[in-house]
This record gives structure tokens, C-alpha cells and sequence, in this order.
């Protein structure tokens, strides 16, 4: 007795149709392993933007319960005072580091792309 095959007549091994549409032309850069390694090195701009949120996110918190709620000992509002301010002069100070680094790093990104783009031949440039 054969064996019930739950793909029906069709073959286990059988692969889908593919259906490639060529294009025209396909331009390949040679790139080095250093220029690979620069493209895709991880900065510290992302843990800086999100130590930032984080902290302007608790500052959002404090400075919302500080005009919401009226407090009664003076030491507890001093302690949400001093949370606040620092909250937010922190994640401030964060939030343009990540700034700079960010910018900086676009530009040192968009540098290396141009001079690796600039290797193809004036003439090969010239058709595209």
C-alpha cells in the first residue's frame, strides 16, 4: 500500500517557477575590506539617542506630576524638582552628543559613498 502523501501528485522536490525580469544595466563597485568595515561600524549615537529619550521621557513624567498634583511636603517636592531639572539637562546634553555624532558620521558616510561611486570612469559615468 502506498503511502498518503498530503502534497497530493506533486513532488516533494519540486520547485516553484521563477520569473526574472533582466534589467538593464548593473553597475558593481569594488569595494575594500577597510571601506566595508567603516560602512558598517556601529557608533555609540544610537545608546546616546536612546539614553536621551529615556531620560526626557522621565523628565515628561515628573514635570507632568509636579504641575498636576499638589504636594505637600517640602522635601518630597524638592526631590521631583531636583529629578526633573536633571532629567531634562541631562537628555538635553545627550540629545545634541547624539546630534554631532550623527551628523558627523552621515557626513563621513556620504564622503566614503562618493569616493568609492567616483572609481567608475568618467565615460561609464557619462551613459548612466
Amino acid at each position: 500500500m502506498e503511502s498518503d502523501n498530503s502534497l497530493g501528485n506533486q513532488s516533494p522536490t519540486a520547485l516553484p517557477a521563477v520569473r526574472r525580469a533582466p534589467i538593464e544595466e548593473l553597475i558593481v563597485y569594488d569595494v575594500s575590506e577597510d571601506e566595508l568595515e567603516r560602512l558598517t561600524q556601529k557608533t555609540v549615537d544610537s545608546g546616546c539617542l536612546n539614553l536621551a529619550i529615556f531620560l526626557l521621557t522621565i523628565f515628561a513624567s515628573y514635570l507632568s506630576l509636579l504641575l498636576t498634583n499638589p504636594i505637600q511636603s517640602s522635601r518630597t517636592f524638592v526631590v521631583y524638582v531636583v529629578v526633573t531639572v536633571v532629567t531634562v539637562v541631562a537628555g538635553l546634553v545627550l540629545l545634541c552628543v547624539w546630534l554631532k555624532i550623527w551628523l558627523k558620521g552621515r557626513k563621513t558616510t556620504s564622503a566614503l559613498v562618493e569616493k568609492i561611486k567616483s572609481r567608475l570612469p568618467e565615460a561609464d559615468q557619462e551613459t548612466n
